[in-house]
């Protein structure tokens, strides 16, 4: 089932009888995989978040418009508050900072760096098996002994650095093999997966407005708070299906996107 990261921000998140606001969602662009998502749970003047796991969230039920949360609200209130103030916070993005996150059915908590590097090492598995491709990190050279605990902090916090929010990449540039592509309009998500599959790329201005989907692992760089480099060709990218199709993210149109990107034999 596919989803994308605007719906997922759009619908509510519900724990038991509580429906809560997304704020955001928080991803490693390495693995392809969302990490946490964070949730308010203060009143009307009082905003309070919180950032769950990703895998405490169930199914998306696009009728009601709601994101299950397999926590009671006890255990969401319990989890790390955190707000967007890089002062008090630091960067959101040295994951080395952030509290424990609560996972699990009896609220275990668990520590975000080791999270994060468990998750790149299974993706890497999952990308091995399916003929994904995942960013690549940066290796030690052979000629170096490193100690091996300072090699396996250094190779944590190399995955730390992937990490990224939703709501500060939707808007970006572009860039493509001949120049600018577009401006980022969303995301798709497999969510049973938990898996970034690929990138919506609007361009045309108002005047003819029109958007195309390309493969995430397509991505071949990223500028930190600026743009996005895709491995592919203007011509390439608009020919491509997009989410304003009438048949968007159904079965059908995830063939023909799928056929678009393949390469004839």
């Amino acid at each position: 089932m596919l989803n994308t990261i605007s719906q997922l921000m759009h619908f509510k998140a519900r724990a038991g009888d509580d429906h809560l606001k997304v704020t955001d969602i928080f991803f490693d662009f390495g693995t392809r995989r969302i990490e946490y998502v964070s949730l308010d749970i203060g009143g009307w003047f009082d905003r309070k978040e919180v950032l769950i796991h990703a895998a405490e969230f169930g199914t998306p039920d696009t009728v009601n418009e709601e994101w299950p949360v397999r926590l009671d609200r006890a255990a969401v209130e319990a989890a790390p508050h955190w707000h967007d103030d890089a002062e008090d916070n630091g960067s959101i993005f040295d994951i080395e900072n952030w509290p424990p996150l609560v996972v699990g059915p009896f609220g275990t908590t668990f520590s975000p760096l080791l999270l994060n590097a468990q998750s790149h090492a299974d993706a890497e598995e999952a990308a091995a098996i399916e003929g994904h491709r995942a960013v690549p990190l940066p290796m030690q050279a052979d000629d170096e002994d490193p100690d091996p605990q300072a090699a396996r902090d250094e190779s944590e916090r190399e995955e730390a650095s992937h990490m990224a929010r939703a709501s500060e990449w939707l808007g970006r540039k572009v860039y493509g093999n001949d120049g600018e592509l577009g401006d980022l309009d969303d995301i798709v998500v497999d969510v049973e997966r938990g898996l970034l599959t690929h990138l919506s790329i609007s361009g045309g201005g108002l005047l003819s407005p029109h958007d195309a989907v390309a493969p995430f692992d397509w991505m071949r760089h990223v500028v930190r708070d600026s743009h996005i480099v895709m491995g592919l060709a203007s011509g390439q990218l608009e020919a491509a299906p997009g989410l304003r199709d009438d048949d968007a993210l159904s079965p059908g149109w995830q063939d023909r996107v799928q056929r678009h990107y393949t390469p004839a034999a």
